[in-house]
C-alpha cells in the first residue's frame, strides 16, 4: 500500500472544507441578521437543540480519540495509525467533520427560517459532504481494506442508520 505524504492529495479535502467553512460562517452571520423575521417558534427551538448537539459532537470526538488512541497531544490525533471504530465511531464514520458540521448548518436554517440562509446552508452541506467523501478516499489509502470494511458497516454521517446498524450488529453477536 502506498503511503502519501501528510499533504499529498489531501488538498482537495482541505479546499472543500475551507469553502464549507466560509459558507457556514456566512450562513450563521445571515441567520443572526434575519433572525427577527417571523417564523415557527417550535422550529427555532429544534434548531437551537440541533446546534447544541453539534457542539457536543465537536467536543466528544477528541475525547473519544484520546481514549482509544491514548494520544497525549493533538498531533497524535492527526498522525494516528489505528483505525478507531468504537464509541461514536461505531455509529458514524465522521462524527465531527461530517455529522456535527451538517447539524451546525441545519440548526441556523431552522432558527432563521429564511430562504437565503437555507440556500447558503444547502451549499455548505454539499461541500461538507464532498469533503467527507475526500476524507474517506484519504483514509482508504491510509488504512486500506480495513477501512473499506469499516465503510461497509458504518455510515458516513447518517446517525439513525448507524444506530440501527449497531443494534443489528450487537444482536448478531
Amino acid at each position: 500500500m502506498h503511503k502519501e505524504t501528510a499533504y499529498g492529495k489531501e488538498w482537495r479535502m482541505y479546499l472543500l472544507a475551507a469553502v464549507a467553512g466560509l459558507l457556514t460562517v456566512l450562513q450563521i452571520v445571515l441567520a443572526f441578521y434575519v433572525y427577527s423575521w417571523p417564523g415557527v417558534a417550535a422550529l427555532r427551538y429544534v434548531g437551537w437543540a440541533i446546534v447544541a448537539v453539534a457542539f457536543v459532537l465537536a467536543l466528544v470526538r477528541p475525547s473519544a480519540l484520546r481514549r482509544d488512541l491514548r494520544a497525549s497531544d493533538v498531533a497524535g490525533f492527526v498522525r494516528n495509525s489505528t483505525l478507531v471504530d468504537r464509541g461514536i465511531y461505531a455509529v458514524v464514520r465522521h462524527p465531527q467533520t461530517g455529522l456535527g458540521w451538517m447539524l451546525m448548518v441545519l440548526g441556523p436554517i431552522l432558527i432563521a427560517q429564511h430562504w437565503l440562509v437555507m440556500v447558503v446552508g444547502a451549499a455548505a452541506m454539499l461541500f461538507v459532504y464532498a469533503a467527507t467523501v475526500e476524507e474517506d478516499q484519504h483514509l482508504i489509502q491510509k488504512f486500506g481494506d480495513e477501512y473499506r470494511s469499516y465503510m461497509r458497516s458504518v455510515p458516513s454521517v447518517n446517525f439513525l442508520a448507524g444506530v440501527i446498524r449497531l443494534i443489528l450488529r450487537k444482536r448478531r453477536q
